[in-house]
């Protein structure tokens, strides 16, 4: 959570207009240094206990709201550090908030207005327990404020230490299509997927999420009657922290994985998307709901558009002019790094021939040479591919040449793949450039 805090980092956060929120709150240096003792001590332990109470976030004494626009940032004020020290600051939090908090940090942040100018950043964590204020209140963060929490809401909060915490997170893998025989399309496909962050102190043993998806924005039709929400034309689909073993013979056997405190695991299941669609559309919203252990229930929604989107096609099978879901976000590249490696190896590529079919003597003939690793070219004629393959291999196979044939235009040689990889010894299928005999 910690992060470097200086003075142009502060003045940002003016520039940049952010508003207080549920993780965000701007103090004036007012708030230390002119209020009473009795009620300083309050104030601190009320806002700083409430903060934690919530989700955690940063309170920042020494920057004032704006005096026009409410819950915006203002100007910097220095806090003289000899008046009021970061010591006595902690001293005031430790001793007003019951339990103490832990992992609660402090940040004196120099301003170059004098020596002892300083702003205090004040990083609160989640608290993992309910933390009760001077004044034997709790309270947590609502619409910019502290309040007073509710019966329930405190044995929620205290529960957060019995129950692991559950955060989904949504991902649009954009896939290469396969036709039924498992070869490679041209086409790609849009699925979602999920992960499961486990943000709690707790071991999550079982997982289940269900997705309501809209008709219009998936691709599947239903398999069981109970998967569907007629009232509102929605698609249900489970995702679970399972996992099936790999065995021999037969299915494998269906288990949880538990997911460990601030761990992530990705969850079985997934919703392919209709690419057709507009993702845009405000009606383009997906529901969810969440169950893992004994940790309440939650619930939420999201629109399709927002969830972040990556590329996981081969770069050999990209096409910028294909199209995108209208409101789709831009994909993302896993690949990037390796993308400048790939043109390398596919420009080495277009340079060696390609085995193909030539009609020779009015009958279809495969006319290619077989290229060693040595530079050597060894031509081989066949009556059709198969028999072309044929004669390629029982080539290496007479002359000890340790290779195996992969289709008809690859071999492995030595264990490695030569295929998009300059630099590695290749034994690669080729027609003679201008061979027309």
């Amino acid at each position: 959570m910690s992060v470097k805090w200086t003075e142009q980092k502060l003045l940002e956060y003016r520039t940049n207009d952010i508003e207080e929120s549920l993780h965000l709150e701007y103090k004036a240096a007012a708030a230390l240094t002119s209020t009473p003792q009795p009620k300083l001590s309050r104030d601190i332990s009320k806002d700083v206990s409430a903060m934690a109470n919530s989700d955690g976030g940063t309170i920042i004494y020494g920057i004032a709201e704006d005096s026009r626009n409410k819950h915006l940032p203002g100007a910097i004020e220095p806090i003289n550090r000899s008046s009021f020290s970061k010591e006595r600051l902690e001293q005031i939090i430790n001793s007003t908030i019951s339990p103490k908090i832990d992992g609660l940090v402090i940040h004196p942040v120099p301003l170059q207005a004098g020596i002892d100018a300083v702003v205090f950043v004040v990083e609160i964590p989640q608290a993992r327990t309910a933390h009760q204020a001077t004044d034997k209140l709790y309270y947590r963060r609502y619409n910019f404020e502290a309040v007073a929490m509710s019966h329930y809401e405190i044995l929620d909060v205290m529960a957060r230490s019995q129950h692991p915490v559950i955060v989904p997170d949504f991902e649009i893998h954009r896939e290469t299509a396969h036709f039924n025989d498992g070869r490679e399309s041209s086409a790609s496909r849009w699925v979602l997927y999920v992960t499961a962050s486990n943000s709690g102190h707790r071991l999550a043993q079982y997982v289940h999420l269900t997705v309501n998806a809209p008709f219009g924005l998936i691709t599947a039709w239903p398999e069981r009657i109970d998967d569907i929400d007629f009232s509102q034309r929605r698609k249900k689909s489970a995702f679970q922290n399972t996992a099936k073993d790999r065995v021999a013979n037969g299915p494998g056997i269906q288990r949880y994985i538990p997911i460990l405190p601030q761990q992530r695991e990705r969850m079985t299941g997934s919703i392919a998307l209709n690419s057709e669609a507009d993702w845009s559309d405000e009606r383009a919203i997906f529901s969810w709901e969440l169950a893992a252990d004994n940790a309440p229930l939650q619930s939420g929604t999201f629109k399709l558009s927002a969830v972040r989107t990556v590329d996981y096609r081969p770069p050999h099978l990209r096409s910028e002019t294909e199209a995108v879901p209208r409101g789709a976000r831009i994909p993302e590249d896993p690949l990037a790094p390796l993308v400048s490696r790939h043109k390398a190896a596919e420009e080495a590529e277009k340079r060696i021939p390609k085995a193909e079919v030539v009609r020779v003597m009015g009958t279809f003939r495969t006319r290619f040479e077989l290229v060693l690793p040595s530079g050597e070219r060894i031509r081989l004629d066949a009556p059709a591919e198969g028999n072309a393959k044929f004669e390629a291999k029982k080539y290496i196979q007479e002359h000890g040449i340790e290779c195996k044939l992969l289709d008809g235009i690859r071999f492995e040689f030595g264990g490695l793949l030569g295929k998009l990889t300059p630099g590695i010894p290749r034994v690669s299928v080729s027609k003679k450039p201008g061979d027309e005999n």
